[in-house]
């Protein structure tokens, strides 16, 4: 996913909207669902990973450019495969 206007929750609604609700979502998510996963797996957190960012960034007179990676938390090992 690539968010455009950087407003807030701005990915969480538009998974909703698709009914595809991030797993952990208390505001915009399937609550019966995550219900069952915290009474099952004990998973009680929004399960949302950014593996890559990316941004210009003006500074001054000069450009650069910020780029980070991340995997993803152990946790997400255990609930995906």
């Amino acid at each position: 996913m690539a968010p455009g206007t950087g407003r807030t929750h701005q990915l969480r609604v538009q998974c909703s909207l698709r009914r595809h609700g991030i797993l952990g979502d208390r505001n915009y998510g399937e609550f019966a669902l995550n219900k069952r996963v915290k009474q099952w797996m004990g998973v009680d957190r929004l399960c949302l990973h950014a593996h890559r960012i990316a941004f210009d960034l003006n500074v001054g007179r000069s450009r650069i450019q910020v780029d980070a990676e991340s995997p993803a938390p152990e946790l997400f090992d255990t609930l995906f495969t």
